[in-house]
């Protein structure tokens, strides 16, 4: 149930925030130096969703978003969350649009991925990617 409304949020954030097209892309390197992880809630059922960022990546997330040219390290560092928010937050929208209860909860900014985490979806905006893992 969380992945369709995962990936359908992707595509609409990107295209009302960023005015991007974003596309599903497949990367071998996944190499990330930011982090986010948010809980998609749906009764007793919580899924974690985590991202994975390159710091160029967020950077230029970050200007487009926020017309910052040059952000600091912690303003970067809370952009990876408030990905995930605007993401996850989107989901959500979409999940009670088709009468869906679910709520979510506050990113996590996260130094590293837990064990056995593996990000799995990549998605190329402005021909860098970045993954995330349902």
């Amino acid at each position: 149930m969380y992945e369709k409304y995962i990936r359908k949020a992707v595509k609409a954030v990107f295209s009302d925030a960023f005015t991007s097209d974003i596309q599903e892309c497949k990367t071998d390197n996944r190499e990330y130096d930011y982090f986010s992880s948010i809980d998609f809630i749906n009764d007793d059922d919580i899924k974690k969703v985590y991202f994975g960022f390159k710091k160029q990546t967020l950077v230029e997330m970050i200007n487009a978003y926020m017309f910052e040219e040059d952000p600091e390290d912690e303003i970067i560092e809370d952009f990876s969350g408030e990905m995930a928010n605007l993401i996850v937050g989107k989901a959500k929208v979409f999940a009670q649009q088709d009468s869906k209860i679910v709520d979510i909860a506050t990113p996590d900014i996260l130094k590293s991925l837990p064990n056995g985490v593996e990000l799995d979806i990549d998605y190329n905006y402005n021909n860098q990617c970045f993954s995330l893992c349902i």
